[in-house]
């Protein structure tokens, strides 16, 4: 055994629980008492502790933060609505600190797949299919998109502006240096808020059934004075929560346990590895693969995952992102390094745990 648990665990506990609730409230889950009073099983703690949610006390404080930047921008913002992204929505945080992403969405304007909204409406099976008011609003769209007569990039920009002003007011802490975020502190909750300037992209999906949360968004970059790229925060959010369901919690586990790796190790700084990444890569893995095992058998299937990824190329380039738009390592052959490092990661803990050995009441 090449680590040193207690230390390992140690300091995973002041990560998770750094204002010092008891131990009743430091996870969202009840740790097996039998697994802890099995003398030489401190790796099988710190793995079962490592898949583990963060007190509820600590999510709870993270969106208050992100609830009270909210109350303050709508004092002097209209035409915009306020959602939360990442992973806090998601419950696959490690950190009982962790920071909160707001995003604040321009209403004044939209961007969306016209042709694709198009020839999907005009569809005549699919079209037979939804009722008069889905019918309505679509053909509004059709007949409307193209129509906004003014400046999206400057109706953001006004919104970023307007949102520097009000924090740096408010928060004694407020960074305006980011192209695409402001961040403040909130000093009495100690937490970290991300406020992240966006525009709508909207979805056949989401016109048709009025739910904003099956549209994407596109974000603002203030010195780009643009918008970005397409993205799915909402679908990912419901795709992770959904999966996790139907697995009891295995999928949200086996994410947190990576990122938990990739915080402990000594190439941390090394393992290139974003949280997009390491969701889709969990994300992928066949869901018959683990859906019944105990928490120490997820190990060895995150083991064979980061395997076969790291040796085959072909099977690595067709890893999608879990909203399905892009090939996340297709073209980035600079991220195999990394996967290799967090690959080395699990192997030495699967060593660790001689799993032949575990008491059959572990559960």
């Amino acid at each position: 055994m090449n680590r040193d648990y207690n230390r390992l665990l140690s300091e995973l506990q002041k990560r998770m629980n750094p204002e010092g609730y008891s131990d009743t409230k430091l996870f969202g889950e009840t740790v097996n008492k039998e697994l802890l009073n099995v003398t030489g099983y401190k790796v099988l703690e710190y793995v079962k502790r490592s898949m583990q949610g963060v007190g509820k006390e600590y999510t709870d404080k993270s969106i208050a933060a992100g609830n009270n930047v909210k109350d303050h921008l709508k004092s002097v913002l209209t035409e915009v609505t306020y959602e939360f992204q990442g992973s806090v929505m998601t419950n696959t945080h490690i950190k009982g600190n962790s920071d909160i992403d707001l995003l604040l969405l321009c209403d004044k304007f939209y961007y969306s797949d016209n042709d694709g909204i198009k020839s999907k409406f005009s569809d005549s099976l699919l079209k037979s299919e939804l009722n008069s008011f889905q019918i309505e609003r679509l053909q509004s769209h059709v007949t409307n998109a193209g129509q906004y007569k003014g400046d999206g990039d400057a109706d953001l920009k006004a919104i970023r502006m307007s949102s520097e002003k009000k924090l740096m007011e408010v928060y004694y802490v407020t960074d305006v240096s980011k192209p695409k975020c402001i961040r403040i502190k909130n000093q009495s909750l100690h937490r970290d808020v991300d406020v992240v300037i966006a525009s709508w992209y909207k979805t056949f999906e989401g016109i048709k059934d009025r739910d904003t949360k099956r549209n994407h968004i596109r974000i603002y970059n203030k010195e780009l004075n643009s918008v970005g790229r397409i993205e799915s925060p909402f679908i990912t959010i419901e795709r992770i929560n959904n999966k996790n369901s139907t697995v009891n919690g295995r999928l949200k586990k086996m994410i947190r346990f990576v990122k938990t790796l990739k915080a402990d190790s000594v190439y941390a700084d090394q393992i290139d590895l974003s949280s997009f990444e390491l969701n889709a890569i969990c994300y992928n893995i066949d869901i018959f693969d683990y859906m019944t095992k105990p928490f120490y058998d997820l190990v060895p299937v995150l083991g064979n995952e980061f395997a076969n990824i790291v040796s085959d190329p072909i099977y690595r380039d067709k890893i999608k992102s879990i909203d399905g738009s892009e090939n996340i390592f297709k073209g980035k052959p600079e991220k195999v390094n990394s996967l290799r490092l967090l690959l080395k990661e699990i192997m030495d803990v699967l060593n660790d745990m001689n799993i032949n050995l575990i008491p059959s009441y572990v559960n």
